[in-house]
């Protein structure tokens, strides 16, 4: 049993030794830039206050949107790291696991706006149901290859899980 977590430690640090970090910094911050883009053309969440009740799961909104920053600079370090850290035998792999993640990463660029913009939570609730399903394919796709890139999408998962629960409460509450 001490092998093999022996064996997972020293794959996972293989792995963080290919991480190219310029590239995954950059797109980090292109990914980012395309979340802020998505929430100016989205709506300002003055007009939430005016029309909802907050239910008591609910963070402050600059903690929200401080949350929802840096799962999406996040995403991007994940997308780089599996895009530029890989081996040639891998590219396969990497890429059907980039592909799914970019699903998960539009869908949950859509949420906010739909949020905000056209104040329906429910509709929401879906929009971030498909990208934690995108969420866990990208996950389950990247068991049989990485180890590191499959335990941070779990983090993403996490947050997407609690931003499901809280629309499903704005919902139900309002």
């Amino acid at each position: 049993m001490f092998k093999k977590i022996e064996c997972y430690f020293s794959g996972l640090y293989q792995e963080i030794k290919q991480i190219n970090v310029r590239a995954s910094a950059s797109l980090g911050g292109a990914f980012l830039i395309i979340g802020l883009l998505s929430w100016i053309l989205g709506c300002r969440s003055a007009h939430l206050a005016s029309f909802y009740i907050m239910p008591r799961c609910a963070l402050p909104y600059f903690y929200a949107h401080l949350g929802w920053a840096v799962s999406f600079f996040f995403v991007g370090v994940i997308f780089g790291g599996i895009l530029f850290g890989c081996e040639k035998f891998k590219r396969k792999y990497s890429i059907k696991i980039a592909f799914l993640l970019a699903f998960a990463y539009f869908f949950s660029l859509c949420a906010h706006p739909i949020f905000f913009g056209n104040l329906s939570p429910f509709l929401t609730f879906i929009v971030l149901l498909a990208s934690l399903l995108f969420c866990l394919l990208t996950i389950i796709a990247s068991i049989r290859a990485y180890k590191l890139w499959t335990i941070c999408p779990f983090v993403y998962l996490l947050w997407l899980l609690y931003n499901l629960y809280t629309t499903l409460a704005f919902s139900f509450v309002n």
